[in-house]
């Protein structure tokens, strides 16, 4: 039993009808969506205002990611060193043990890195000073 050509033009019609109905609710959902994201970037940025407008922030920033470059730029067993004695606070004796090498070779390492940030960081350097060795003041 065949079905006739109204009850074919019928069925397109409900398919067309069912697609279009389909495609409306996600493109709603999608919206609604993206209405959210926006509403909580919006609120984000409201909270953060202050934040953005301090140069400090941006400063801060720029600051630490220098400082990362310029690690990177060292040896790996430096990179070590300096991250355990400035970082995590342990002596020189302490950094020896746990490397397997002498003070000598740590207080080098961190006289190496102590150069080498001095020279990348130059205009930054008063600020890496007090930021590093919060001891000194």
């Amino acid at each position: 039993m065949g079905l006739g050509k109204p009850h074919v033009a019928a069925a397109r019609n409900a398919l067309k009808s069912l697609l279009f109905t389909i495609v409306k609710n996600k493109a709603i959902n999608h919206m609604s969506r993206d209405t959210i994201k926006n509403r909580v970037i919006r609120q984000l940025a409201e909270y953060y205002e202050e934040e953005f407008d301090d140069p400090d922030f941006y400063l801060e920033g720029e600051l630490v990611e220098r400082l990362t470059a310029a690690l990177r730029k060292m040896p790996p067993e430096f990179q070590q060193t300096f991250r355990m004695h400035r970082l995590e606070g342990r002596t020189h004796k302490e950094i020896a043990a746990a490397l397997g090498v002498s003070p000598q070779t740590v207080n080098y390492r961190i006289g190496q890195t102590v150069r080498l940030l001095r020279e990348e960081l130059k205009e930054y350097w008063p600020l890496v000073v007090l930021l590093l060795w919060p001891d000194l003041h």
